[in-house]
């Protein structure tokens, strides 16, 4: 019966955390912001292969989706798309399933080593925790990674007390899908990994290590062979000190660097479980049995990985999500014996109140007006906020450009968003564009390296958004000043009559570039075609990032102007819509800028099958020249959304910047 009352209890805590998250999810319309904006994109790309490509078209896009984080993220939605539609607020629903699962698994932690009520008080403590509710309603790696971490965190406890081969099957294939979600998954679960191999008989550490790796790499080795370099690389950049700086995080030693981050770390616990853990373990240290000391072993190396987290640059509070289920484990197993009594249940029953009164206020905001608010709100950590019921116009916008300049069929424009901030960016302008099927390729000049930089990426682009006004701007939003100077120049742009109003207060100009296009005279693609140019195209052998070929190339001065002329080959798919950087040079450094996408975009590159081609030729005028005697073209590849190069594989001209642009001299006519 009491096991039955037990299971009842814990199905009514699971409804209960999981109705609130629904009801919030219902309520709220919020645009997504940066990282959740750019997972949601690539979930919508991935089941738009799924569905017009098929399967193996999708499982091949896994390895290119992202180079720069793991994937599993953007490909679990795909289910949840086929089953409720094709709409970016369904895949959160997968984020309810990883809540569950989270509260499951924290349930039989705790229970293994306090019996059910400890369970029971963790599911409680967990449920009402702002870094795991808040987190369940951002599309973000970290509530799947909270839950693969405390699955494995289970199994590993359960192969602790009795080892059994599938559970180590099991165990390796959730380490897998971790490294899938992040690469820095091993951190979390190293700690208590090593408790268990090392503890562990010495049969079972034999088999153990290669019953672990196995599956793990089955799984993530794919895309770790294929995109290594820059997701290191990326998970490098995270923890600079410059990347510290941007975002006020100080440095490693500082003493007020290290209060705030512990700070916002206690306010996403929130900070009363904090204290009345350290009550509990001061009044029950010296009463611990041998299970429940087991229990608190596992949790204190659970959570270990905060002291790595708290003495480097990596001081994002969401970094430190997978370890505060162990908070909750542990205050279960200490509190359970305390509650046994009246006044242990008065007592604990009146603290454990009160952050679910803050769960509520956090979520629904029901006592905005009551007194000691600080204690009913998760008053540091950004991710617990109030639904908003407004709608952003990201979608009505776009449809506004596409209705006044309708593109041809397979033609797309390139939409620069001048301003950055957590509901206006390039990233949901891209999953807003996506989920309309909007001929719009998005890009933002947060990461432009300078102003003038900024300035070029504007000039070349067919439409300009520049929000004034309203919420803050984000640290990367830099050059707003110099992009609206740029915006001004009625000889280059226009803006166009469709503005609009914000709900934050700010307003939304819309900019089209009146001189985009200007300099492209002749174009052509074919179809895995030769192709034979005129005898004054020389030929060349010239690979970028060994998927484009530059077979011909010519570069004239002529009385009108510079002919610049190229013959381009695919040598294989590319992952991304590469842009081409074009620039004209002289002596002193002078410049213009031609960068476009090859053929404008029509099509894209990510569509060109190996064999296939494309002819260019562009007249710059001389009146557009810098001027000088000895002019040159600088051209290659770059993203827009990142800066990165394809690197030059091969080449009969010469080459700069470490390999990555071709820089030769335009012939005298």
């Amino acid at each position: 019966m009491a096991f039955f009352r037990s299971r009842l209890a814990l199905a009514g805590l699971i409804l209960l955390f999981a109705g609130i998250s629904i009801a919030w999810l219902a309520l709220d319309r919020s645009p997504a912001a940066w990282d959740d904006g750019a997972y949601l994109s690539a979930s919508i790309s991935m089941y738009d292969t799924l569905t017009e490509h098929g399967v193996l078209a999708f499982l091949k896009k896994t390895l290119t989706i992202t180079s720069i984080r793991p994937p599993l993220i953007t490909i679990l939605p795909a289910p949840v798309y086929l089953l409720f539609g094709r709409d970016p607020r369904n895949a959160l629903l997968v984020n309810l399933v990883f809540l569950v699962v989270t509260l499951l698994a924290v349930n039989r932690i705790a229970a293994n080593s306090g019996g059910e009520r400890a369970g029971l008080i963790a599911v409680y403590v967990a449920g009402t925790m702002p870094m795991i509710y808040a987190l369940s309603r951002w599309y973000l790696t970290e509530c799947a990674l909270i839950a693969i971490t405390c699955v494995c965190v289970w199994l590993l406890l359960e192969l602790q007390r009795e080892y059994n081969t599938y559970r180590i099957a099991a165990l390796g294939f959730l380490c897998g899908l971790g490294l899938l979600l992040k690469a820095s998954f091993p951190l979390y679960v190293a700690a208590p990994l090593l408790w268990f191999v090392w503890s562990g008989r010495r049969a079972p550490r034999r088999l153990a290590v290669p019953g672990l790796a196995a599956p793990a790499l089955l799984l993530a080795a794919p895309w770790y062979v294929v995109n290594l370099a820059p997701a290191l690389a990326t998970l490098q950049r995270a923890g600079t000190r410059q990347t510290a700086q941007l975002y006020g995080w100080g440095n490693i030693l500082s003493l007020r660097a290290l209060a705030d981050w512990a700070l916002k770390i206690g306010s996403a616990a929130p900070a009363i479980y904090v204290l009345l853990l350290a009550a509990v373990l001061a009044a029950r240290s010296r009463g611990l049995n041998k299970s429940e000391k087991e229990g608190l072993l596992l949790c204190g190396l659970w959570v270990s990985p905060a002291l790595f987290l708290a003495f480097s640059h990596y001081r994002e509070a969401r970094y430190a999500a997978p370890l505060f289920p162990a908070m909750a484990v542990a205050t279960g197993i200490l509190l359970a014996p305390l509650m046994r009594r009246r006044a242990g249940i008065a007592v604990a029953g009146t603290v454990l109140a009160i952050p679910f009164v803050g769960l509520i206020q956090c979520s629904f905001g029901l006592l905005s007006g009551a007194r000691f608010g600080w204690l009913l709100q998760a008053w540091q950590f950004p991710y617990a906020v109030q639904y908003d019921h407004t709608t952003w116009p990201h979608q009505a916008l776009l449809a506004d450009i596409a209705r006044l300049w309708p593109a041809s069929p397979g033609a797309r424009s390139l939409l620069t968003i001048a301003t950055d901030s957590e509901r206006f960016n390039a990233d949901n302008f891209t999953l807003a564009a996506l989920v309309d099927r909007l001929p719009f390729d998005v890009s933002t000049t947060a990461w432009a390296p300078n102003a003038d930089a900024a300035v070029r990426q504007v000039r070349d682009s067919s439409y300009t958004l520049y929000r004034e006004g309203g919420e803050d701007r984000s640290p990367y939003d830099r050059f707003g000043a110099a992009v609206f100077r740029e915006l001004q120049d009625r000889s280059r742009f226009i803006e166009v009559p469709i503005s609009r109003k914000l709900p934050d207060g700010g307003i939304a100009h819309v900019y089209a570039n009146l001189q985009i296009g200007r300099f492209l005279r002749k174009s052509a693609f074919f179809h895995s075609a030769a192709m034979q140019l005129a005898d004054d195209v020389p030929s060349q052998t010239l690979v970028f990032g060994g998927r484009l070929r530059l077979e011909a190339f010519s570069a004239d001065t002529l009385p009108p102007g510079m002919r610049v002329r190229f013959l381009w080959r695919s040598v294989r798919p590319l992952d991304f819509n590469w842009r081409c950087f074009m620039h004209v040079l002289n002596e002193r450094g002078a410049m213009v800028n031609v960068d476009h996408h090859i053929l404008a975009g029509q099509p894209p590159l990510t569509t060109w099958r190996a064999g296939d081609a494309a002819y260019e030729e562009f007249l710059i005028p001389s009146a557009e020249l810098p001027r000088g005697i000895a002019l040159r073209l600088r051209f290659g590849f770059f993203r827009p959304d990142t800066g990165e190069r394809l690197h030059v594989d091969a080449s009969t001209l010469p080459t700069t910047d470490g390999e990555t642009a071709i820089l030769a001299a335009a012939s005298a006519p």
